[in-house]
């Protein structure tokens, strides 16, 4: 974004951890002179009221990771039914903060979210079960998301795609053999593979700025 804004500055508020409903009350993380990161994202808003270009988020897939079993990635079905019902409810409250502390200038743009629960495909049958079965959660969410991003005019940045999360046509991992293409992307843009870290790697990282700056001007 700074090769066509070079005077743009970045404020960075994002935190490791963050649910949609920390996200909107705080104590997952510390914020000087805000309670919550949405306090501090309205704050700086307010600071910087129409000077801000952009506003650009991914909140929702600690929710759900929540519910999984640490050692066997298995979700616990309660935990995502509540999940489930929380996220777009959160969301849509935090957007509207957002969009109302802003001006009309400002572009915002929201993420949909990649499958790291594909990663389990490489532990055998039961891991290949469990892959298949989170792919409808991901979708599920991811579209739930997506309607509360256009709802409040936020431009979605389809990560889910970037990741090819619904390309099952087998392709060659190297030191796993064949496996299916939306598996392979896990395994190369994200730690979810190799460290069991589901968070993406600094491939994956390039893949979702530019999944946000194709839907930005």
């Amino acid at each position: 974004m700074k090769q066509r804004q070079p005077g743009l500055k970045l404020i960075r508020l994002g935190c490791d951890g963050e649910t949609t409903a920390s996200f909107i009350k705080g104590g997952n993380c510390h914020y000087t002179n805000a309670g919550s990161q949405l306090d501090a994202a309205v704050k700086a808003l307010a600071k910087h009221r129409g000077h801000v270009g952009y506003v650009t988020i991914d909140i929702g897939a600690n929710d759900i990771l929540a519910c999984a079993d640490d050692k066997t990635g298995a979700l616990d079905q309660n935990c995502v039914n509540r999940a489930a019902r929380a996220i777009p409810e959160n969301l849509a409250r935090i957007t509207r903060a957002l969009r109302k502390a802003g001006t009309p200038g400002v572009q915002y743009a929201g993420a949909t979210y990649y499958n790291p629960f594909l990663a389990e495909w490489l532990r055998g049958a039961a891991g290949q079960q469990a892959a298949e079965r989170s792919t409808g959660l991901v979708d599920s969410e991811n579209a739930a998301m997506s309607q509360v991003y256009a709802a409040a005019g936020f431009k979605v940045a389809d990560v889910a795609d970037a990741f090819s999360s619904e390309d099952v046509n087998p392709v060659s991992l190297p030191g796993y053999g064949e496996v299916p293409t939306n598996v392979a992307r896990i395994c190369q843009l994200t730690w979810a593979c190799t460290r069991q870290d589901p968070h993406a790697n600094p491939l994956g990282h390039k893949v979702i700025a530019d999944a946000f700056a194709s839907g930005l001007s």
